[in-house]
């Protein structure tokens, strides 16, 4: 893959307005229905296990890493800006208000997953009532195992995917906002590879990532918001700390490998029959100047 360009450059900015959607008018969240839980877990540490247990417990609508990609209408370039917003300030203000949120997650009463990783800091400022779930799997080593394998391998250095990143807008918002931002950012990637940082550095970022949560909130005085949880703990303390009766069936086990791959396909055959058309017409139109310059060249 090829080195990142600086986001701040002339050339990428032009390569992103180039890239431009219509984008969905902002959402509104319901006063009623304020932001209750945000979970800061990183991928593959139970997230979307955790995420039914949470609609299960009646957090409704719960929003994961997966919306920000399967959702209709895309939010991808309002993710963007966000993410731009913390890590590319042009003014140095990299503060994210409860409003700027709620226009991408203003329907959702908690949030998992990337969203809730990538932005755990500004969403636990942003929301000051929310409860803070810091989500994780005891065997780290088989989190390592499982990021690298499925977020590194078969999605950040898959040629293919990146390949349709360039003939199909929709898609290059999607891998944009992931791949080029948020993944990268948190992970302390040094290139436009996660194996830099996934692989490099995963299991100690991700130590980080709760130190800098917990250590938040206990210079906020708000340590009463904090749970630090495991998947394999499963319902007990999860409901004791949310209020919550226990239900009276197994925690939630999803998102396993199959079923990961599964959501990866999905995602890229959205893509890929438009990225296909517009690589043949980009392609075809090149043969054919190229062509027709070697038929005049020929016959002038």
């Amino acid at each position: 893959m090829p080195l990142y360009p600086s986001y701040d450059s002339a050339i990428w900015q032009m390569v992103e307005w180039w890239y431009r959607i219509p984008e969905p008018p902002p959402r509104t969240r319901d006063p009623a229905k304020p932001l209750q839980v945000i979970a800061v877990g990183f991928s593959r540490a139970g997230t979307e296990s955790l995420q039914h247990a949470l609609t299960k417990l009646g957090y409704d609508y719960c929003y994961h890493g997966w919306d920000m990609l399967l959702e209709e209408p895309q939010y991808s370039q309002a993710w963007t800006r966000l993410a731009r917003k913390k890590w590319h300030s042009k003014t140095g203000d990299c503060r994210i208000s409860a409003a700027e949120f709620d226009g991408i997650i203003g329907h959702a009463v908690a949030v998992v997953d990337v969203p809730a990783s990538c932005f755990a800091a500004e969403l636990i400022e942003a929301y000051p009532e929310a409860k803070v779930i810091c989500n994780q799997r005891r065997d780290v080593d088989k989190w390592y195992a499982s990021a690298v394998k499925h977020i590194v391998e078969e999605v950040n250095e898959s040629r293919f995917m990146y390949f349709l990143t360039w003939f199909d807008a929709e898609f290059f918002w999607k891998w944009t906002s992931f791949e080029r931002y948020l993944l990268p950012r948190s992970f302390h990637a040094t290139d436009s590879s996660l194996g830099s940082g996934i692989r490099s550095q995963g299991k100690r970022v991700q130590r980080e990532h709760m130190n800098a949560v917990r250590g938040q909130l206990y210079h906020r005085g708000e340590t009463h918001r904090l749970l630090d949880w495991y998947l394999e703990d499963g319902w007990e303390p999860l409901c004791k700390f949310l209020g919550k009766p226990v239900p009276q069936e197994p925690f939630p086990r999803t998102n396993d490998a199959k079923g990961f791959e599964g959501r990866v396909e999905s995602i890229v055959s959205k893509g890929l029959v438009r990225a296909v058309t517009n690589a043949s017409l980009f392609f075809g139109g090149v043969a054919l100047c190229t062509s027709a310059s070697i038929w005049w060249r020929w016959y002038r």
